[in-house]
């Protein structure tokens, strides 16, 4: 057996049609033109520049509303200031009393009141006399032409009549 094995050879197949050889290649590439791409990203960029204009533009127009608006507010925070002191000043009872001299007040001499429930005048009043001659411009109401405090009332109308929409009823 040792004989067999020395003189075997390594045999190839043998070739009995002409078969061709075939080969990998890549495939051709087509050149795709860069003139979309180039578009889509200009597109891209001025929108962006138009956003950013139109933000811009906003943002300013706001920027001077908000500055109208601390002026106006300053302004108003002012004017409220004044109308305050001039307030406090003009409910001083020294002011208060010229005041009523002027419009031909006279301070009161005897307090009398008015009883509610029935109408009645309690105390002894009297009518007051001008005080300062500049005051005789004025005309004052005699006492007797004065209306009634308390209206005669009848078995229909309520005690006390407060003027909050409950107008004549029950």
């Amino acid at each position: 057996m040792a004989q067999l094995a020395a003189h075997t050879y390594a045999v190839r197949p043998r070739r009995t049609a002409a078969r061709p050889r075939l080969a990998l290649i890549a495939r051709p590439r087509q050149e795709r033109s860069i003139v979309p791409f180039a578009a889509l990203i200009t597109l891209i960029l001025v929108a962006t520049l138009a956003a950013m204009l139109v933000l811009n533009v906003s943002m300013t127009q706001t920027s001077y509303e908000i500055t109208r608006l601390q002026e106006q507010d300053i302004a108003l925070s002012q004017q409220a200031q004044a109308l305050r002191e001039e307030n406090e000043m003009r409910s001083k009872p020294q002011e208060l009393e010229k005041r009523a001299r002027d419009l031909g007040m006279v301070p009161v001499q005897d307090v009398a009141f008015v009883d509610l429930a029935n109408g009645r005048v309690v105390g002894d009043p009297k009518p007051a006399q001008p005080a300062a001659p500049g005051a005789a411009d004025k005309q004052l109401i005699p006492p007797a032409d004065l209306p009634r405090a308390v209206p005669e009332r009848g078995a229909s109308q309520p005690l006390y009549d407060y003027g909050m929409g409950n107008e004549g009823r029950d």
